[in-house]
């Protein structure tokens, strides 16, 4: 999928992912959530249940997946201080 702005909510880039690939959005949301609608709410502004991104994600041939994110050095380090037996 490449690398989004993070300023990009998760609901736009899901929006374009489906603009992509070219799957009418009723199909689509059919095929992935069972009902009709599910986009069509997403494009009105709704932010889908993270079983319907995931569902919607995998019919796309994609997956939610969730990373560390990098931390600073001395953040880590008070981190690490915190996990040290006393």
């Amino acid at each position: 999928m490449g690398a989004y702005n993070s300023r990009m909510g998760l609901r736009q880039q899901l929006l374009d992912l489906i603009d992509r690939s070219g799957v009418p959005d009723r199909r689509l949301s059919i095929l992935a959530t069972g009902t009709a609608d599910t986009i069509r709410n997403m494009r009105r502004g709704a932010t889908p249940q993270v079983n319907s991104i995931e569902a919607l994600l995998q019919c796309l041939g994609y997956r939610l997946q969730i990373v560390p994110l990098e931390q600073p050095e001395h953040v880590r380090y008070a981190i690490d201080q915190k996990r040290k037996p006393q």
